[in-house]
């Protein structure tokens, strides 16, 4: 399943221990706890492996892009940080084109 891990694993990591900070980002993110994500879910797959815009072989998703990934997910806007970024952003706008605009 994992190939592009190969020399990795072939040293002895798991891949648990692998994607273990992808996962951890995820987890933050949508500020659940790292072991309810069960990596061999598609859900999460689709946040923890992306194509390489090169080769199009797939290969772990960066710390940003799984951050990015988390973010797109619906259950992100239950989040607390959700809230935030929205109270951030409104705030910049008010700011740049007058709390009249917001």
């Amino acid at each position: 399943r994992f190939s592009w891990m190969a020399d990795e694993l072939d040293q002895g990591m798991t891949v648990k221990d692998y994607l273990a900070p992808i996962r951890d980002t995820i987890a933050n993110e949508l500020e659940v706890a790292p072991e309810s994500i069960n990596l061999m879910e598609s859900k999460w797959l689709k946040m923890i492996e992306r194509p390489d815009e090169g080769t199009g072989k797939m290969r772990a998703a960066t710390i940003n892009e799984a951050m990015l990934a988390a973010r797109r997910d619906p259950q992100w806007a239950n989040t607390r940080k959700a809230q935030e970024t929205s109270t951030s952003m409104i705030n910049m706008i008010g700011d740049i084109f007058g709390r009249s605009a917001v």
